[in-house]
């Protein structure tokens, strides 16, 4: 039978062995962040969340969506080696490099193995116990009685024992025990010289108080517990982890959008400038207005160049995440750029958030993490038994039974041992207890204080757990409603924008009011592309509170390396 530990492992992580031949790299020349990429060929659909109740995590080789076709080459190395290549991400690829090398996860993964070895480590005082020994001596011992024919009496001796005890599950003991001695010795009185003597003893123990039944599997139980706990632990935290991984990919992605927002904005100051240029040579606009065209042009190039090193910082957040930095630092060489559109919601990420009902029903049901603290609940009531066994006195039938045999030669000794030449039995009660039991009922206390502290944690865990999931669901419902709010806005700042920059051109405004209407614009554009990539993350962080976000996103936990 294999060991527990090895029957407890999971699987083979397919997820987690992941090469970049699915990501697009391609050299680029501006340092500057590029902007979004056209958005990939669509993703394989996700399945949509299973109705409430407990999801298991998805098969390690469920299929992932499809990766761009790359606009060139890939190198052989997971990393690129020329500075300022481009790595073009897909989420799934995000999040399939993420299970392969997240350094939280993997380290995580050990928890489970480390849960089932314990089981192992408790289940193993039910193996037998096999003990030997062996001496051998030479004694001398004076003697003042004339017919023990010498003064001085010399035993040569030799001792041998072998026996095998084993812990049964009920609590009982019992334990095989045979012993050979030889003598050689000048004492007159011993009438077979040299002699052996050998015999075989059986000892059979039972506890009728304390360590009697179930509890005598306390501690195996509490490790399959601990097991449980460990196993759902790891899932919570891929699921945590795939969380992160998301709220990064997204926010980098809006980061992307806010550039080419920016981009494009600079784009317009400075062709508002060439116009006031080309109108102040032909002396209709006022040195008013090229200074307010310039400094239009040098706000907006300023806002850009924020808006770079917030990419840069938004890189380095999710790098750190699905590619962690090496000592060469080859991780850092190159840039990370989303590809996946943030308007196109998979049809699984489609919720209603008025069904909070059902949401908090499937979290409070099946997420990871309560499951993980209710495995953990359930040893705490182990140690709660053993505590309150221990309060018990100490009562143990014992019986024990025993042959042996004396004779010239081994052989005849063991003969007569078998036949049971001097036989003998005994059985009986041995009692003891400690006098107040002070130690064994401060123990019980502190196990039923504990028990206790661990039930108002978890239903506290609960009670966060639901105002996740009410969050999330507000969250979503509020995202969705700016998004299309700051569509409308975009519409009408965009024709107010026309209309200026017609009365701009016919002199009937200045620059300074066309780039007011321009940042309208830009504020509107941001705020839509912030709205959308809030409404991804809030549906991540849906499934996140429901517990069904890396099954949702077919990542599985990894197994240790």
């Amino acid at each position: 039978m294999k060991p527990a530990a090895a029957r407890c492992l999971r699987g083979g992580f397919l997820v987690g062995v992941l090469a970049l031949s699915g990501s697009a790299v391609a050299a680029e020349d501006p340092p500057a962040p590029a902007a979004p990429a056209a958005p990939a060929a669509p993703a394989a659909p996700v399945p949509p969340p299973p109705p409430p109740g407990p999801v298991a995590p998805a098969p390690s080789g469920a299929p992932a969506a499809p990766a761009p076709t790359p606009a060139s080459a890939l190198p052989a190395s997971p990393f690129p080696s020329p500075a300022g290549d481009v790595m073009r991400l897909t989420l799934a690829e995000a999040l399939r490099l993420g299970a392969a090398r997240n350094l939280e996860l993997m380290a995580g993964a050990y928890d489970p193995a480390i849960a089932c070895a314990q089981i192992d480590v408790a289940d193993g005082v039910f193996d037998s116990l096999l003990t030997a020994g062996f001496d051998a001596g030479h004694q001398e011992t004076t003697s003042n009685v004339a017919f023990v024919g010498s003064d001085v009496t010399q035993d040569d001796s030799v001792n041998a024992f072998a026996g095998i005890s084993r812990r049964f599950r009920d609590g009982s003991r019992l334990a095989v025990v045979f012993q050979a001695d030889r003598l050689d010795t000048n004492s007159a009185v011993a009438t077979i010289d040299p002699s052996w003597s050998t015999g075989v003893s059986v000892e059979y123990a039972r506890p009728l108080l304390r360590g009697a039944g179930d509890v005598a599997t306390a501690d195996v139980r509490k490790a399959r517990a601990a097991a449980r706990a460990a196993d759902l632990g790891l899932s919570a935290l891929t699921d945590s982890v795939v969380l992160r991984i998301e709220v990064a990919y997204w926010n980098l992605a809006f980061a992307h959008a806010q550039w080419s927002a920016r981009k494009a904005s600079e784009r317009v100051a400075e062709e508002l400038l060439s116009l006031t240029q080309a109108r102040y040579d032909a002396q209709v606009a006022t040195v008013l207005d090229m200074a307010e065209a310039r400094a239009g042009v040098e706000s907006r190039r300023g806002d850009r160049i924020a808006v770079e090193g917030l990419v840069g910082a938004l890189e380095d957040e999710l790098r750190a995440l699905i590619l962690p930095f090496e000592a060469g630092g080859r991780a850092a060489t190159a840039r990370l750029v989303p590809v996946d559109d943030v308007r196109s919601v998979p049809a699984s990420d489609v919720v209603d958030p008025a069904e909070v009902d059902r949401f908090v029903a499937q979290a409070v049901r099946g997420r990871p993490d309560l499951l993980a603290a209710r495995a953990a609940l359930e040893g705490l009531d182990i140690s709660v038994e053993q505590a309150a066994d221990q309060t018990r006195p100490q009562l143990d039938l014992v019986a024990r039974v025993s042959t042996g045999g004396l004779d010239r030669g081994l052989s005849s000794s063991l003969g007569e041992t078998a036949g049971g030449q001097a036989t003998s039995a005994s059985v009986g009660l041995a009692f003891s207890v400690y006098l107040g039991r002070r130690s064994a009922y401060a123990g019980l206390q502190v196990a039923e204080w504990t028990r206790q502290q661990a039930g108002l944690r978890l239903r506290e865990a609960e009670n966060r757990t639901v105002q996740e999931v009410r969050g999330a669901l507000l969250e979503l419902a509020t995202a969705r409603a700016r998004a299309r709010t700051a569509a409308g806005e975009i519409t009408a700042a965009r024709e107010a924008l026309q209309g200026e920059q017609l009365k701009e051109k016919n002199g009937e405004s200045t620059p300074f009011r066309v780039l007011e209407k321009e940042e309208s614009l830009t504020q509107a554009v941001t705020r839509e592309n912030r709205a959308l990539a809030d409404v991804r993350i809030a549906v991540a962080r849906l499934w996140r509170a429901t517990g069904l976000l890396a099954s949702s996103r077919h990542v599985a936990p990894p197994s240790p390396r």
